[in-house]
């Protein structure tokens, strides 16, 4: 009868192990599938930001920006939450005038001491992607990062 129950307690015992793994694989494989969509999201909006008329670009893909970053941040630990957040509170709070079209010209953009229109969406789209990118540690040290950032932003004010 004993040998019934060890050879019952490893059976189940394995069931549990091989379980634990399965759902481990299953949510770190969903994590990733988000953030390959969220990639490819951003990648096609970036490829397609124009060299002039930025902001009507910009108001256009505002919105599908936000629920594509709405919908990366279950996925994200709390770390890339608050970095993502802080990218897209940046990219939401670009103005007008840093998309006036006469910055659209490398000269007055130079002379301004401001990033053309068209570079600075890419730029943000590049930091939100770089976010959603990011390992564990790497987010950890970000959020860090900003929220020095913010504090010493806090200080000054």
């Amino acid at each position: 009868m004993s040998k019934f129950y060890e050879t019952t307690f490893f059976t189940v015992l394995g069931g549990i192990i091989s379980g634990a793994v399965g759902l481990f694989i299953a949510d770190r494989q969903r994590k990733q599938d988000a953030r390959d969509t969220f990639h490819v999201f951003i990648s096609q909006k970036r490829a397609v930001v124009p060299n002039h008329d930025a902001r009507s670009f910009y108001r256009n893909t505002k919105n599908e920006i936000r629920d594509a970053v709405f919908r990366l941040r279950p996925f994200l630990n709390k770390y890339q939450k608050s970095c993502l957040d802080a990218v897209w509170v940046e990219y939401e709070q670009i103005n007008d005038n840093d998309l006036h079209q006469v910055k659209e010209f490398s000269a007055v953009a130079e002379i301004m001491k401001s990033p053309k229109p068209d570079e600075l969406i890419k730029s943000c789209m590049d930091n939100l992607d770089e976010i959603a990118g990011m390992g564990y540690f790497a987010s950890r040290n970000a959020a860090r990062t900003l929220a020095s950032r913010s504090e010493s932003t806090n200080l000054a004010a």
